[in-house]
């Protein structure tokens, strides 16, 4: 397995010579498939209780869930790690745990795209659909390939708007407009910039990555961040 650490370029990480050839390890398929087994338990049992609307959202509130409730010890080690100078340590030394949830979160997208192709369609969207899994299914891949999930559990944050927005569109009363942009502000904007900052300023981390991983996921909040401004202003004004 080539080691998260010693790729340091865009050129290395992102060309075709890339070495996969020991992933996935039997242990990670065993992940995977047991992720696979639990997310559909857990679709098959409130599948029902849902309209067709409601259970586009269900793979989402799972995963989101689970990232929103690791996303405050992953801040506190995030934030100790500036403190301490010492970012590299948590990209070199990758965490079981961080692997499991990786293939968790990673399961759960590509469950989504082929349930929701079959269960839900209609809800199934380009952008936050369709764009947002693949990319993601890809960057996970390539982390799990170099033992860097961890890179991503840093991220962990980013899964809280999502989680209000799942949990309202599922259930109206838990609707919050406010709370999801602000969310969606401090973590999926300002936080994710002060982690792009200090990641690719850190000498060793494979910046080519780190830029990629950035350049993708910032280009789309940013992008949804615009049209929820645009909608909350509009419904403000009304």
């Amino acid at each position: 397995m080539v080691k998260w650490y010693k790729v340091h370029s865009l050129n290395t990480i992102m060309s075709s010579s890339l070495s996969l050839t020991t992933f996935p390890h039997v242990s990670d398929l065993g992940i995977m498939l047991i992720s696979c087994f639990l997310h559909l338990i857990y679709y098959s049992a409130f599948r029902n209780l849902f309209t067709e609307k409601q259970r586009a959202w269900l793979f989402s509130l799972e995963t989101s869930a689970v990232y929103s409730m690791i996303a405050p010890f992953k801040i506190y080690e995030f934030t100790r790690s500036i403190y301490n100078n010492d970012i590299i340590t948590l990209y070199t030394h990758e965490n079981r745990f961080d692997r499991i949830v990786g293939y968790w979160f990673l399961t759960s997208l590509i469950l989504d795209c082929v349930i929701g192709q079959i269960d839900y369609r209609r809800y199934l969207r380009i952008d936050t659909g369709w764009i947002h899994h693949i990319t993601f299914i890809i960057i996970l891949m390539i982390t799990a390939a170099h033992n860097g999930s961890s890179l991503l559990s840093h991220n962990a944050p980013l899964e809280i708007p999502t989680f209000i927005l799942a949990a309202g569109s599922i259930a109206p009363s838990l609707r919050n407009d406010t709370l999801f942009g602000l969310t969606f502000f401090i973590f999926r904007i300002l936080y994710e910039n002060v982690v792009f900052y200090y990641t690719i300023t850190t000498p060793g981390l494979p910046s080519g990555f780190i830029l990629f991983f950035y350049s993708a996921t910032m280009s789309m909040h940013v992008f949804w961040f615009y049209k929820w401004s645009r909608s909350y202003c509009q419904a403000i004004e009304k």
